[in-house]
């Protein structure tokens, strides 16, 4: 493999390259993540490739596609504008003839390639995305920074939408069929509705409950998947057509974690403190004298975030406090202030550092 001359054509006509996009495999994941460290000047055509395949396969965002389709015509622009100022700046020769500018066959390919991949990604969105529309009969919520938005379903099933999430309601619901896809976190209290389970599809796990209570966190960003039981039972599945995972049947109390690392893919059934997550789910958190470990725990847990730092834990007071429906900052920089600690939050992502 040249990765000198190595297209974003060439990624996608990659069997590995597409089995690593929209199957996850360890074996391609390891591959591509090792070549992708060794040819960083590949990232941008790397990236590309990979959301129009996503995107072609109905796995991207409709928020994502539109971005990169809107990236791909200012490259194109950017791609125009430097040609012409290119030409204007060229020195003429004085009393010869200068013939119209001829473009090379680099430059021929780059266009020739750049409209089919500009067509291949306006196919995958208007193929992909239209069905989002409202006339489409979806319905598509979405929280607010920091916030968590309480949502009610036709069948009286009930969500709570937390940060930096997004939940699509398929247009049969409660019709044929109750389900739902989640990026991001969410809990969810289910209605008992006979003959009609009631699923939430996350990533590539599908959950399946009737009459339940159930936290489902997939978010885009982060490497685990955790599916947590309150009250009820729930079934979980691999939603890819080819998934060799057996279904895993959880009881309140217990909680099925999945992380994708780099060498492979592990999961795990575990128990978890009930109390404590349904003390969250309230919109309150009580704190007494506790250890960074608690807060983080229930922060996580409460604002659907991944907490680190690199200072001892020792080195960190135990707080006490008591914060009802606040902004996740709020919180952070009153915690941050007792023990003179510095915040920075990317999206879903919390770093706690050190002044």
């Amino acid at each position: 493999m040249d990765a000198h001359h190595f297209s974003i054509e060439d990624f996608l006509v990659n069997e590995s390259f597409a089995n690593y996009c929209l199957h996850n495999r360890a074996s391609d994941r390891r591959f591509w993540e090792q070549w992708l460290a060794a040819h960083p000047e590949k990232q941008e055509d790397f990236d590309t490739a990979r959301d129009l395949l996503l995107a072609m396969s109905g796995y991207l965002p409709e928020e994502q596609v539109s971005a990169r389709l809107e990236a791909f015509k200012g490259l194109l622009r950017e791609k125009k504008a430097s040609l012409q100022q290119a030409a204007m700046s060229a020195t003429p020769i004085p009393a010869v003839p200068v013939p119209a500018p001829v473009r090379t066959m680099r430059n021929a390919y780059w266009w020739t390639a750049a409209a089919v991949i500009l067509g291949i990604i306006a196919v995958g969105y208007l193929r992909f995305v239209k069905p989002v529309a409202p006339e489409a009969g979806m319905l598509v919520y979405t929280s607010e920074n920091d916030k968590r938005s309480n949502i009610t379903l036709a069948d009286g099933s009930t969500v709570i939408l937390y940060p930096h999430s997004k939940l699509t309601v398929m247009p049969d619901y409660n019709h044929q069929s109750r389900r739902v896809v989640l990026e991001g976190q969410g809990f969810f209290t289910v209605a008992d509705v006979a003959q009609r389970p009631f699923s939430v599809v996350a990533k590539k796990y599908t959950t399946t409950a009737l009459g339940t209570a159930f936290m489902v966190s997939a978010y885009e960003m982060d490497a685990t998947v955790k599916v947590s039981l309150v009250s009820g039972k729930v079934k979980i599945e691999g939603t890819q057509h080819d998934s060799v995972m057996q279904p895993v049947i959880l009881a309140p109390g217990e909680q099925f974690v999945e992380h994708t690392a780099k060498d492979k893919d592990s999961s795990a059934t575990i128990t978890f403190d009930v109390n404590s997550l349904q003390s969250v789910i309230s919109g309150q958190l009580i704190f007494k004298d506790a250890s960074f470990t608690e807060l983080k725990t229930q922060l996580e847990a409460y604002y659907g975030v991944t907490i680190y730092t690199d200072i001892p834990l020792s080195s960190i007071k135990p707080f006490t406090g008591e914060f009802n429906d606040q902004p996740l900052m709020h919180v952070l920089e009153v915690i941050g202030y007792v023990n003179n600690l510095k915040i920075r939050q990317d999206t879903n992502r919390v770093y706690i550092l050190a002044r």
